[in-house]
């Protein structure tokens, strides 16, 4: 049976009759089709005759074989499936369909077609694409010897653009679901990668991909990957590989990877691997239940994460933890945004993993977390610990956990260990945007298991979030002779297991306990040497030309559990001398005092809390 395409006598006609009518725009001409009518895999007869016909049919490959003379922009080419073979398992024998025709579509219709790959030959893909504006959909493509459908740029003449993979199902493959080589514009969209089900929970052994779910490599440039099922992989979810040439500007949106709607379908490896990409975009997504961390972006640069939800269920309301971390930033990656500034949009929930909520390590720089809820649910009431930190920083230097964006809120809460831990790392900023240690409310209690903030081994790191309270040991702690110039000036402070700033992580320590050098080369707390007068002027001593930080004190800050809420701030002189006057009402026992040697803008020694002379309990009043 013979499929005739070209109408010749009606397109010449259709041309003739448009000159007629200059003021009518242009537009396409119809769209053929082809009628897949047999399960054998046999080649056309009569190539380039722009008739399907494969001796006893009309046959897939010699379908897209024939689709070169026959589809173009003006005429593309639908290639449908007879209902007499619905449902049916077609099954590759003579070696992948090299697909080198544009505008054509491969079209299941919901008719239950499967595309199998179990007769081809190790290491053969089933469909290569390497034409342009190309689309198969509505399919299960599975059992590939390597790939069930490559796309992309493979002979490296520009070609492979434009592409799409949507609404099929692709399972059971010895390699990746799919695999974008180069090109440009390329998608995949809607499909089930490595599962058959969005409500069936768990991995079925002869439905996962080998491989990667979704691999991208060799400069593939503007890529799609959105709405998609992806997991039960054997290696990672989705890899954006720049080993042969940096993937650019991928963007990766509202897909399920490593779970479904009802439970964990885990990706053997990351949910995500960036390794050396550039520019990707990860939005929308939820990323749990996966074997390694949630994302790992190794030695990637200008990677923005907005509005996912890593190691919870899609609400956000109980853990699906990643093997690892929610987010691994390795290998000096750079340029990297985990959050938005101040829309409720951008907010990532990293929450339930079994490491670090957040983990920058190896040299990585230049890393802006904020606007997150860490270790919290959704709505940012519950906790949902993140089993060791929120966020870990080891190694690396000159990121930023918050910034100073008066509208911005980031709550590090609930979380194994401490809010954030830092190690052996320099030139980070805490900024104000953080609350860590309560609800996203700023008042309940949802403390981090131990230290609010622990800079352990680490320098020159500005601290300046806006609360730190309820949090299982010291609120912020410094530790470790190397722990110098880290200028601390957190707004609220109080509740903590154990003291407000703990200068060697060791409990109190008055002055004159330690000479320096040491963790923050124990910089000594501010004296005062008299106070006098209504209102009261407080005056003291303090080290040269250091400042004075004047926090109304809750409780004795020399014990835990105490703290302060900043109130001003002074200059000594020369000699060490300072002098501050007090709202009426306050006295000298209302007050505790903080030392800062500065270094510069957001560096220095600072101090202990100084213990307070005879102290009155505030109720807790906390700014949001």
């Amino acid at each position: 049976m013979k499929n005739v395409m070209h109408i010749l006598g009606v397109l010449l006609l259709i041309s003739t009759l448009g000159g007629f009518f200059p003021g009518e725009p242009a537009s396409a001409g119809p769209t053929v089709t082809f009628t897949v009518d047999t399960l054998t895999d046999v080649s056309d007869s009569d190539l380039g005759d722009g008739i399907c016909d494969s001796g006893d049919g009309c046959s897939l490959r010699a379908a897209i074989e024939q689709a070169d003379s026959v589809s173009s922009a003006g005429n593309p080419l639908t290639i449908h499936f007879d209902s007499d073979i619905a449902g049916a398992t077609l099954t590759l024998s003579l070696g992948p369909i090299a697909w080198t025709a544009d505008y054509v579509t491969l079209d299941g219709e919901s008719n239950g077609m499967t595309i199998s790959g179990s007769g081809l030959a190790s290491g053969q893909s089933i469909f290569t694409i390497s034409g342009s504006h190309n689309t198969i959909t509505q399919l299960t493509i599975r059992n590939s010897p390597q790939d069930a459908v490559q796309m992309g740029d493979f002979a490296g003449t520009g070609d492979g653009n434009d592409n799409t993979v949507s609404l099929s199902t692709l399972v059971g493959n010895a390699s990746a679901g799919v695999y974008i080589h180069g090109g440009v514009g390329n998608r995949a969209l809607t499909n089930l990668v490595g599962l058959t089900s969005v409500i069936a929970s768990g991995c079925i052994a002869e439905e996962s991909n080998i491989g990667d779910g979704i691999i991208l490599d060799s400069g593939a440039l503007s890529t799609t990957i959105e709405a998609n099922y992806i997991g039960c992989s054997m290696s990672n979810g989705i890899y954006i590989s720049g080993l042969s040439g940096a993937p650019r500007g991928t963007y990766v949106h509202n897909n399920f990877i490593g779970l479904n709607l009802t439970g964990a379908t885990p990706n053997f490896n990351a949910g995500i691997l960036d390794q050396e990409a550039l520019n990707t975009t990860l939005s929308g997504n939820v990323i749990s239940g996966n074997g390694n961390a949630g994302v790992w972006l190794l030695a990637a640069n200008g990677v923005t994460l907005i509005n996912n939800r890593i190691g919870v269920n899609s609400s956000g309301v109980s853990a699906v933890p990643n093997g690892y971390d929610g987010v691994a930033i390795t290998d000096a990656a750079t340029n990297i945004t985990v959050g938005g500034s101040t829309s409720i949009a951008e907010r990532n929930v990293i929450s339930g993993n079994t490491y670090c909520g957040v983990r920058i390590r190896d040299g990585s720089t230049n890393i802006l977390v904020d606007f997150n809820l860490i270790g919290l649910s959704a709505n940012g009431l519950a906790a949902i610990p993140n089993l060791q930190a929120g966020v870990c920083i080891f190694n690396s230097h000159d990121n930023v956990i918050g910034t100073s964006a008066a509208s911005a809120a980031q709550f590090i809460s609930g979380n194994g260990l401490q809010g954030i831990y830092i190690e052996d790392s320099s030139g980070n900023r805490i900024g104000q945007s953080n609350r860590i240690g309560v609800a996203s409310d700023g008042v309940t209690p949802r403390g981090n298991g131990l230290q609010g903030i622990f800079l352990d081994g680490a320098s020159n790191t500005f601290v300046a979030p806006e609360i730190v309270s309820y949090n299982g040991a010291a609120g912020v702690a410094v530790a470790e002779d190397v722990a110098q110039g880290n200028l601390i000036r957190v707004a609220h402070i109080r509740g903590n297991g154990g003291l407000p700033i703990d200068i060697g992580n060791d409990g109190p320590t008055p002055n004159g306990t330690f000479p320096p050098p040491g963790p923050n080369n124990w910089l000594e707390y501010p004296v005062i040497t008299s106070a006098s007068g209504s209102p009261v002027t407080l005056e003291g001593t303090v080290c040269a030309a250091c400042k004075v930080l004047v926090y109304r004190a809750i409780g004795n800050p020399a014990d835990n559990g105490s703290g302060g809420d900043y109130m001003t701030e002074v200059t000594a002189d020369g000699s060490g001398n300072w002098s501050v006057t007090l709202p009426y009402g306050l006295t000298r026992n209302d007050v505790t005092l903080v030392a800062q040697n500065p270094l510069t803008t957001f560096t220095g020694d600072t101090s202990e809390m100084s213990p307070a002379q005879g102290y009155r309990v505030y109720l807790p009043v906390v700014k949001k």
